[in-house]
């Protein structure tokens, strides 16, 4: 069995603060997608994703969160965005598996992964309801801005 390998695609250092960053161009002869978010939010906040310009209602989420002391859960269904994670104010890692995403006869799944210097952590799965494949990822923070210096990296997984 090969193992699979990660091929950089995209990456972005944000040189000033910004809510939103849209990723296109990248190849559909790929497995996967992983998006990889290293940096901070101006505040906490929900970090989602729209795929190929879609704010429609096709997204819904289940997220866990804790801190060791704590734990929280919310999900939707219907939403105009794919959650991903909780992004803080202190540095934070945010890794998001987009799967099968040049596929075109199933829906796409997603599984992420947030944590920060805090000792907290998130972890999410997602579905975007579109049997459509993925030109274009936007990477959204709902209440804050992502800091200057944050990077976001996409990398495709080949099998």
């Amino acid at each position: 069995m090969a193992t699979p390998t990660y091929v950089a695609l995209a990456e972005i250092e944000l040189a000033s603060a910004t809510s939103s960053v849209t990723l296109t161009g990248f190849s559909q002869d790929y497995r996967d997608l992983i998006l990889v978010v290293n940096g901070a939010s101006s505040g906490t906040s929900l970090v989602g994703l729209r795929f190929n310009s879609d704010t429609g209602t096709n997204y819904s989420y289940v997220l866990m969160l804790g801190n060791g002391g704590s734990t929280d859960s919310a999900s939707g269904s219907s939403q105009d965005e794919a959650r991903v994670g909780v992004f803080w104010s202190t540095p934070n890692t945010l890794i998001t598996q987009i799967q099968d995403y040049s596929a075109t006869d199933k829906n796409k799944t997603l599984l992420s992964r947030s944590n920060n210097a805090s000792n907290r952590v998130s972890a999410t799965a997602t579905r975007w309801a579109s049997n459509s494949a993925i030109h274009t990822v936007s990477v959204v923070n709902d209440v804050s801005a992502f800091t200057a210096g944050t990077t976001l990296s996409l990398y495709g997984i080949e099998a």
